[in-house]
Parts: C-alpha cells; sequence; structure tokens
C-alpha cells in the first residue's frame, strides 16, 4: 500500500508541477496560461482519485478489523493448509491507535477539502473569481494543510507507535511490533516462525494484522 500510495502522489505532484511551469511559460511568452491550468487539474483530480482509493482501503480495514473479518487467503497462507488452533480474545484498540487513527482521518479529510478546493478553484480559469479570492484561499487552501501539518506532528504515528511510552517500545522484537495496535503474541511459536518464513517485504506484518 505505501507503495501505491506514494507513486500515485507522486504522479500527482509531477503532473501539477508540469502544468504550472507550462502555465507560467506562456504566460511570460504571451501564450495561453489556461493550458496549464488544465494540465494542473489533471493531476489535482488524479490525486483525489488516489486518496478516495486510500479511504476505500483503510476503511475496508477498520470495518474488518472492527467486524473480526480478516481476509481468508491471508489465513491461509499463515496457516500454511495447517489446521489453525483455538484464536484468543482479540485485545482492545489501544488510546495511542485511536489517537493516531483520528490523526490519520483527519488529515486526510483536509487535504480532500484542500483538493476540491482546489481542482473548482483552476476550473474556473486564472482570471475566475476564486482565484483571485485571498480570504477562500486563506481558509480552503492554506489553513487545511497548516491544521493537518500540526495534527499529524502533535499525533505523530513514529511516536505514538515507537516513541516513550509508545504502542511497540523498541526494546521488543520485530514480530512484536507488527500489527499496528493488534497484539500477535497468542499465535504461538510455529505460527511465529511461519509468518517469518513468508517471503516478500512485510508479508509477515501483513499475515499477522488481519489473522488477529
Amino acid at each position: 500500500f505505501s507503495i501505491t500510495f506514494i507513486t500515485c502522489d507522486l504522479v500527482a505532484l509531477v503532473v501539477q508541477a508540469v502544468g504550472g511551469a507550462s502555465a507560467s511559460i506562456s504566460f511570460k511568452t504571451g501564450g495561453d496560461p489556461e493550458k496549464g491550468a488544465k494540465i494542473m487539474v489533471g493531476g489535482i483530480i488524479f490525486q483525489i482519485f488516489a486518496i478516495t482509493l486510500y479511504v476505500i482501503t483503510a476503511a475496508e480495514f477498520f470495518i474488518r478489523y472492527h467486524f473480526d473479518k480478516p481476509v481468508a487467503s491471508r489465513i491461509q497462507a499463515a496457516e500454511d493448509t495447517e489446521k489453525q488452533p483455538a484464536k484468543a480474545p482479540r485485545s482492545p484498540v489501544s488510546r495511542n491507535i485511536q489517537s493516531m487513527s483520528f490523526a490519520l482521518i483527519l488529515a486526510t479529510v483536509l487535504l480532500y477539502v484542500r483538493s476540491v478546493y482546489r481542482t473548482i478553484e483552476l476550473l474556473n480559469g486564472w482570471t475566475g473569481p476564486i482565484i483571485h479570492n485571498q480570504a477562500l484561499f486563506n481558509y480552503m487552501d492554506a489553513l487545511p494543510i497548516v491544521l493537518a501539518l500540526v495534527t499529524l506532528n502533535l499525533l505523530n504515528p513514529g511516536r505514538l507507535l515507537f516513541g516513550r511510552n509508545a504502542e511497540y517500545p523498541s526494546e521488543q522484537s520485530p514480530l512484536q511490533r507488527t500489527g499496528y495496535g493488534i497484539q500477535t503474541g497468542h499465535l504461538g511459536v510455529d505460527h511465529q516462525q511461519k509468518c517469518r518464513n513468508l517471503k516478500g517485504p512485510y508479508a509477515g506484518c501483513l499475515v499477522l494484522r488481519v489473522l488477529n
């Protein structure tokens, strides 16, 4: 997921940069800057699409965890065709994980609002009333970004997960640090070893997260 969404974000930023550069060059040379604006809009719309996909996948995870409905294919991979032992009671979501989830949800909503505003602004053109309204720019563009930055600094995922009084103190093993607030110790040694042997980056983390 990280590779997918970071790649989408980079693509969106590059497209917007190309559009902005095109509009700037056209303005300086007496051309039509609206073409560059349309390219920028394309980048922003793609960014909105990526954020929407992120929201859907995140919501799917939260729903599955809330109703305790893991993905069957990953359970089968972790079991390695052997019968899964009796499942221990699932640990409740900790305060740190709740805080981190709140921060990510709030930041996502703020970025979504800003992206929608930017799309409407640029579709209205460089000479439209929206782009020349300083108050709208302050409240719909600058303010959401500032609030998102402040939120993620105050409720920093790195501090909540691995810092002092964190969810997963640094002295724990990498296996114990997986799961984003879901305890993995009750899986037993055999299942833990199987997760270590899974191929691919972070495969063990993904399996343990859904198994629990």
